[in-house]
């Protein structure tokens, strides 16, 4: 609505007039202070009407999105529950859908929660995602458990505040399933006061997934026995395609000098010892061009860029890998990025 003219409001004072009774004797109508004050409150409550049927809108909106899960359908998320001037109420209406009895429908909430949280520009509504995500993790259902863990890892380190971080301790202390995965965001979160806890499961006579990850999450704490721990399972492997899809994250995930310098090492390799991502045509290459992509994101000023898909951005990919090969041997002293999963 346009806003009222000042001049409806307050009498303006004009050359060739000196007072109000100057308008009066020049018969000009008087201001009536009844048709003032109406102009003033349509000013000040339209806004709040619109604001009022705008979150009418987002509610219908929302239910209609999660009676479509219900059916056991797949929508599209709105576009518009994510968007900045909607993120706050968002939230607020999801929370009755975090607690429905509907495992399927929990599942989708808690996806638009990390919808609205991770795209948010406001950190307070960013912890505030990681908060409910981490409540997530006691959910009866282990699929929703492990979503929300998935989720978890894309937030940075500084998402996390010290309600999430007491809630991921009492997880862990809790010995909530998955715990494998639970000390790994332990390990990303620094969370050093958990050692005690952790270094049990690290020591032979646990399930080797648990003792791998809490070494893991050890190492990424800067642990020393735990780094040589972790060196010492891969050392004995072969580098294969096995070795750099599955074993390479989990070095990387350590962020720590000598486990990133064994993959860099690998990287220098003209072995052709793994193969080409065409199925149909499967030809032996060398594992280095998986690998750069996988180093891509941790290390700071890295030549080349991805895309959203995880793929190089390049037309020429044996260019693209002698041009990673060759700064790497001229910055033997590169930095390993540290505030991401």
């Amino acid at each position: 609505m346009r806003r009222p003219s000042r001049q409806g409001l307050i009498p303006v004072c004009k050359p060739g007039t000196d007072t109000i009774a100057a308008k009066i004797n020049s018969q000009e109508k008087p201001i009536s202070v009844a048709a003032s004050l109406s102009s003033l409150l349509l000013f000040l409550i339209l806004p709040a009407l619109a604001v009022t049927s705008h979150a009418q809108g987002l509610k219908q909106e929302i239910a209609q999105y999660f009676n479509q899960v219900r059916q056991g359908n797949y929508p599209f998320t709105p576009r518009t529950l994510s968007s900045a001037p909607h993120e706050e109420e968002t939230l607020k209406i999801l929370q009755s859908f975090l607690i429905d009895s509907s495992s399927a429908v929990r599942d989708k909430a808690y996806e638009l929660v990390y919808a609205v949280a991770s795209g948010s520009e406001n950190s307070l509504l960013r912890n505030e995602g990681v908060v409910i995500l981490l409540r997530a993790c006691n959910d009866h259902d282990p699929g929703i458990r492990a979503t929300a863990l998935d989720l978890l890892t894309e937030f940075h380190r500084v998402d996390y505040n010290l309600a999430a971080r007491d809630s991921l301790r009492k997880l862990i202390r809790s010995k909530v399933s998955p715990l494998d995965r639970l000390l790994k965001l332990a390990g990303f979160l620094h969370l050093t006061d958990l050692l005690p806890d952790i270094q049990p499961l690290a020591q032979r006579g646990n399930p080797f997934r648990l003792r791998w990850s809490a070494l893991q999450s050890l190492a990424r704490m800067g642990q020393p026995a735990a780094i040589r721990g972790v060196m010492k399972q891969v050392e004995r492997l072969p580098v294969n395609d096995d070795l750099v899809y599955k074993i390479f994250p989990d070095l990387i995930f350590t962020r720590q000098r000598e486990p990133i310098a064994y993959v860099v090492e690998a990287l220098q390799s003209d072995l052709k010892n793994c193969l080409s991502a065409d199925v149909e045509r499967e030809l032996p290459i060398p594992c280095g061009y998986r690998i750069m992509e996988q180093l891509a994101p941790v290390i700071e000023n890295f030549p080349l860029k991805l895309g959203e898909s995880g793929d190089m951005k390049t037309d020429d990919y044996p260019a693209a890998l002698d041009t990673v090969r060759q700064w790497f041997r001229i910055h033997q002293r590169y930095t390993i990025l540290n505030d991401s999963y």
